[in-house]
C-alpha cells in the first residue's frame, strides 16, 4: 500500500480483486510509491505528466513520474490526451532529470556515477532535513537522515553503500515543504554538468 504523498504523478481510475480492497479509485500516487496486487487483482491508472493508461494485473509495480515500472505484473500500456490531476502537481515534478537505468518513455528518473553522491536543492528560510530510501525489493527502507541549513547535502560514507543499477529516492524538506527525486548509481555515466541530483523545490 503506497504512502499518501505530497507530490501526486499518477491517480488510479479504477481497481479491481479480492485482495486490492485498500485501493479505491481517484487515490493519488506519487513517484517512488510501491503498489503490490495479488494474482487476481487489476488496477488502471493514468499519468498526466505522461499521457499515459496504464492497466496492471497481478503483480507489483513501482510509481514512477511517467508511467510505471512493473514487477513480475502484465501491463498494458496505451497514449491517452493528457489529463489534469484531481490537485496541483509539485513543482519538484518538473525538474530536469537524466535518463538512469529504467531509461525509456515509462520511466524517469536521475543518474549520478556518485557513490556518495550530492543533493542540491532551493535553501530556505528555515534548515533542511533529508532522508534518502532503497525503493527496490520490499517496502521502501530508510538508508540515511540528516539535516542543513544550505542547500546541499552529500551522502556519508557511514550510511549504507549505495548498489549501481538499484533505484533510491531522496527526500528533502524545508519550510514545511517536502520534494523527492528517484535515482540511480551508475559508474558509466558521463553527466553533461556537474554530477549532482537536483531535489527541485
Amino acid at each position: 500500500m503506497p504512502a499518501q504523498a505530497q507530490s501526486a504523478t499518477a491517480e488510479i481510475l479504477s481497481v479491481s480483486g479480492p485482495t486490492a480492497t485498500t485501493l479505491v479509485a481517484g487515490q493519488q500516487l506519487s513517484a517512488g510509491d510501491r503498489v503490490a496486487l495479488g494474482p487476481a487483482d487489476r488496477l488502471t491508472l493514468v499519468y498526466p505528466r505522461g499521457c499515459v493508461e496504464e492497466t496492471v494485473t497481478g503483480g507489483g509495480f513501482v510509481v514512477g513520474t511517467v508511467g510505471s515500472l512493473v514487477s513480475g505484473a502484465a501491463i498494458d500500456r496505451r497514449a491517452v490526451a493528457c489529463p489534469p490531476l484531481s490537485v496541483p502537481a509539485s513543482p519538484a515534478l518538473v525538474a530536469a532529470m537524466a535518463p538512469g537505468s529504467f531509461a525509456g518513455p515509462a520511466w524517469q528518473e536521475a543518474t549520478t556515477r556518485q557513490r556518495r553522491p550530492t543533493f542540491v536543492w532551493a535553501p530556505g528560510r528555515g534548515p533542511a532535513s533529508i532522508r534518502v530510501f532503497a525503493i527496490e525489493d520490499g517496502p521502501q527502507r530508510l538508508l540515511w537522515e540528516g539535516g542543513t541549513g544550505s542547500g546541499t547535502a552529500r551522502y556519508p560514507s557511514t550510511a549504507p553503500v549505495l548498489t549501481p543499477g538499484s533505484s533510491y529516492r531522496a527526500e528533502v524538506t524545508v519550510d514545511g515543504q517536502t520534494s523527492s527525486v528517484v535515482f540511480s548509481v551508475d559508474p558509466g555515466f558521463t553527466p553533461g554538468g556537474p554530477d549532482v541530483l537536483n531535489v527541485a523545490q
